[in-house]
């Protein structure tokens, strides 16, 4: 895969953003809440080169006779292209005024890096039978990165910010990527091996290129 830089990327979040699909109220004991995560915004730039890898995929998907019938692909809008670094959930109103005052002092501590698009994947990564969606990787300064998320990480939870969240186990590795498209729920077997194997064969050619 081209690896295409992704500038403007500084360090800091300063607002917590919810995803254009559901921004619909929620109500958890009676509260209203949001849904809403954290995250990576991405530049105009790089959100265009994003979908065009996705519209090449999509074709190439198409124009297989294996790919099965029917809707196939749900791509993000390609304004909600972003790198995830703590999915919340449902978050009452009082919890989204204490992110928005704890999380910019803390994060402007970091300085600005850069990273850059990497490899295509898929998940589940080694099932293609039960493929769900495929995603871009990031690569770059991982280590900057990777403190960005714990710092998100530690006033999720310091803060109590999901209520009805268990107590926070072990921290898993962090997998930083861009969600481009889901598999429809309804798919055939047949027809996520296929959306597997276009992603990883488009990712070969273009590696190898």
């Amino acid at each position: 895969m081209e690896r295409h830089p992704v500038p403007g990327i500084c360090g800091w979040i300063a607002a917590v953003k919810g995803t254009s699909a559901d921004r619909r109220r929620a109500t958890i004991c009676g509260m209203s809440t949001r849904r809403l995560f954290v995250a990576i915004p991405l530049g105009p730039a790089i959100k265009a080169h994003i979908k065009n890898v996705g519209t090449s995929i999509d074709e190439g998907i198409l124009a297989r006779e294996d790919h099965g019938r029917g809707r196939i692909l749900k791509f993000l809008h390609e304004s909600d292209f972003h790198i995830t670094l703590n999915f919340l959930g449902n978050v009452p109103p009082e919890n989204v005024d204490i992110l928005s005052r704890e999380l910019p002092p803390c994060l402007m501590k970091i300085k600005p890096f850069r990273l850059h698009l990497d490899v295509l994947g898929t998940f589940p990564e080694k099932n293609m039978n039960r493929t769900r969606l495929f995603w871009m990787g990031v690569d770059g300064d991982m280590e900057a990165l990777n403190d960005l998320e714990t710092r998100v990480t530690d006033i999720v939870n310091e803060h109590a910010i999901i209520p009805d969240r268990k107590p926070p186990k072990p921290r898993e590795t962090f997998t930083p990527h861009i969600t481009i498209a889901r598999v429809a729920m309804n798919a055939q077997r047949r027809t996520r091996v296929a959306v597997y194997e276009e992603v990883h064969s488009f990712e070969q050619t273009n590696h190898d290129s």
